[in-house]
């Protein structure tokens, strides 16, 4: 009996459809592929850009430099301002006013006191139902203190300037004015005043502060503009033309009580 190899002929794969199958397979693997490395380039190199960005921003936290900041990398602002969306008005201004006081205590080179206040803090939160997130955020600040005090004032800085712009650059204004006038003493360093303060109020007697230029050093700048160089790099940067004022002759022209 003759056997009809048509159905056996019809059920077998077409040789060419087969190989064009697994061509495009192939073909979608090596593009799923190329685009995961891709992405996992691109990611390598925002990271490198954020961590350059960072660096700048441990010397230079000028509301520009955290504006620009922002622009480049919305997604930091983004996750801070959702952090403290489900939190009310009145405890998220509690809680920035104490970022801007640990903050400030970094800037003045007072870590023991920024570290006390965060410290503080932290145990308070501890106390508190309800605040458990907020006690492991202080911790990991704490810690960041702790190892490397210029990338918490990186950290709070951006806490800082993305909930309140307008606060954060007053308060830059203030801590880059580094000298004051007191009246009947000259010309003063801030933390100076700053520590005078904290030891009266814990009762030492006899807090004073003393002046941080010497009028001999502001009397041969004056007479000889041309050291401000040399003049800025003892008594740190921009005090030169504080003094000079524009050449209008008034030692304490240019600062801010």
């Amino acid at each position: 009996m003759a056997i009809n190899p048509l159905p056996f002929l019809q059920a077998m794969p077409d040789p060419g459809q087969a190989f064009m199958q697994s061509f495009q397979a192939a073909r979608q693997r090596r593009l799923a592929e190329e685009q995961a490395m891709q992405q996992q380039v691109a990611q390598q190199q925002r990271q490198q850009q954020y961590a350059q960005f960072v660096q700048r921003l441990k010397t230079d936290r000028s509301p520009e430099a955290m504006s620009e900041f922002m622009l480049q990398f919305p997604e930091q602002a983004e996750a801070i301002k959702k952090a403290y969306e489900p939190i009310n008005d009145a405890i998220k201004q509690t809680r920035l006013n104490y970022s801007t006081q640990v903050y400030s205590a970094l800037e003045r080179g007072d870590a023991s006191s920024a570290q006390k206040i965060a410290g503080e803090l932290l145990t308070a939160a501890k106390n508190t139902p309800g605040q458990e997130q907020y006690a492991k955020e202080l911790e990991f600040g704490l810690e960041l203190m702790q190892r490397s005090p210029e990338e918490a004032k990186v950290a709070l800085a951006n806490t800082i300037f993305t909930l309140d712009p307008e606060r954060y650059k007053t308060m830059y204004g203030k801590e880059k004015e580094p000298y004051v006038v007191v009246p009947g003493v000259g010309l003063v360093l801030r933390r100076d005043i700053d520590a005078a303060i904290k030891a009266g109020e814990a009762g030492v007697s006899g807090a004073t502060v003393k002046p941080a230029i010497p009028q001999a050093a502001i009397d041969m700048l004056k007479s000889k503009p041309a050291l401000r160089g040399a003049f800025d790099a003892k008594y740190g940067a921009g005090s030169a033309a504080r003094i000079l004022g524009g050449g209008s002759g008034n030692a304490t022209s240019g600062f801010r009580p």
